[in-house]
């Protein structure tokens, strides 16, 4: 049941990340479907074991993405400057 919980709610925060849609109840409610649907469906192929919802892993993820999105700002900030370079 555990990683059915952490399933949902990784599949809803990506959702959500990726739609933008905060405040359209009809798409919202799409969305916490499309969602449960999903987790119900993975569920009951039973493909949620430990290698498929590594939650060991998570504790590592968070800081790569940090690291990683500073990395493309960086980069992004290089381009610009090439960019806006005025010769």
């Amino acid at each position: 049941m555990g990683r059915f919980i952490i399933l949902v709610l990784a599949l809803a925060g990506l959702w959500l990340l990726l739609s933008g849609y905060f405040d359209v109840p009809l798409l919202l409610a799409f969305g916490a479907a499309s969602v449960l649907t999903t987790a119900w469906l993975a569920a009951r192929a039973k493909v949620m074991d430990r290698d498929s919802v590594p939650t060991g892993l998570m504790p590592g993820v968070f800081p790569y993405w940090l690291w990683l999105a500073g990395e493309i700002g960086k980069a992004n900030m290089v381009v610009m400057r090439q960019a806006l370079a005025v010769e």
